[in-house]
């Protein structure tokens, strides 16, 4: 005598009908096929989307960041990019 792990249990939500049940599987087995090639990318294809999008846009201004150490003189001489970098520097 086995020892039904369930105790009874029936899940209300599997059809009855077996042909009802294999059509589900069927489906299902589908769409995680569909979902793995959409999914999957070969390195070829993701290293030639480097070569494509060397080129910054006309109209993009030059990101310069300043590093937290690097300080520099504030004075009325400072250049547009040093605004730039210390306005930065001084939201982080």
């Amino acid at each position: 005598m086995g020892i039904d792990p369930m105790k009874g249990y029936v899940n209300k939500y599997v059809p009855a009908n077996p042909a009802i049940q294999q059509q589900l599987l069927k489906r299902k087995a589908l769409n995680q096929k569909e979902e793995q090639k959409k999914k999957t990318y070969s390195i070829e294809f993701m290293l030639s989307l480097r070569a494509q999008n060397k080129e910054r846009p006309p109209n993009m201004s030059l990101l310069d960041f300043p590093h937290k150490k690097k300080r520099k003189i504030r004075g009325p001489d400072m250049s547009e990019v040093d605004k730039f970098n210390y306005t930065v520097m001084q939201l982080r």
